[in-house]
């Protein structure tokens, strides 16, 4: 692999980290508001507060998956696009 083809690399994975960054965020702030709206241990009296500073943990967790996975599927992709031999 070339220097610019692995820096062509990084940059994608780069950017598809942010991406999953951001689609795991949303997809954990849905999480953290059913996790607040369905649990009824959080509809109990006085318990809500702390159900609710779940929504940001819960925002950040999925985002780092989101990003961790985004990033280590595009770089395997290359890794392997990268070793394929020509076509012929």
């Amino acid at each position: 692999m070339s220097a610019g083809g692995a820096a062509r690399l990084a940059g994608c994975a780069l950017l598809f980290a942010v991406l999953g960054a951001m689609g795991g965020g949303i997809v954990g702030l849905i999480a953290g508001v059913a996790n607040l709206t369905l649990n009824p241990v959080c509809s109990a009296a006085g318990d809500e507060g702390a159900c609710a500073m779940g929504i940001p943990q819960f925002v950040l967790g999925f985002a780092g998956m989101g990003a961790l996975a985004a990033a280590a599927a595009t770089l395997t992709r290359g890794v392997v696009r990268q070793r394929r031999p020509p076509p012929g």
